[in-house]
């Protein structure tokens, strides 16, 4: 039962986090934004081209690539708050790739996917 709560909780650390940044500040910061696309879109592409490189199967490639263009886990925001460290920056992060990940995940989908 307790590991059931884990996700909820999770998600409602990050909700009391966001209360606390205007939304000029959770949009308006350029490294978040290039976080995002390097999260989203370039990572994702590396992994494509090296898991095809090093040989592995269309499948395990299509895999890797979708599972990798993945928004931010809501870890690094616990593991500031265990640690004692400002969330504000993973907050961020964690709500822009959320956000923009309603876009790439069917587009990292639908591009990587095929190869099955």
């Amino acid at each position: 039962m307790i590991g059931n709560i884990t996700v909820p909780a999770a998600l409602l650390i990050i909700g009391s986090s966001m209360s606390h940044l205007s939304a000029r500040t959770m949009l308006g910061n350029r490294t978040v934004y290039l976080t995002t696309l390097f999260r989203l879109c370039l990572l994702p592409l590396a992994i494509y081209f090296l898991s095809r490189l090093v040989g592995f199967s269309p499948l395990v490639v299509s895999i890797n690539t979708v599972v990798i263009a993945m928004p931010v886990a809501t870890y690094g925001t616990i593991l500031c708050l265990k640690h004692g460290h400002d969330t504000t920056l993973i907050t961020e992060v964690t709500f822009i790739t959320t956000l923009l990940s309603v876009l790439t995940i069917p587009l990292a989908a639908l591009l990587f996917a095929s190869g099955c």
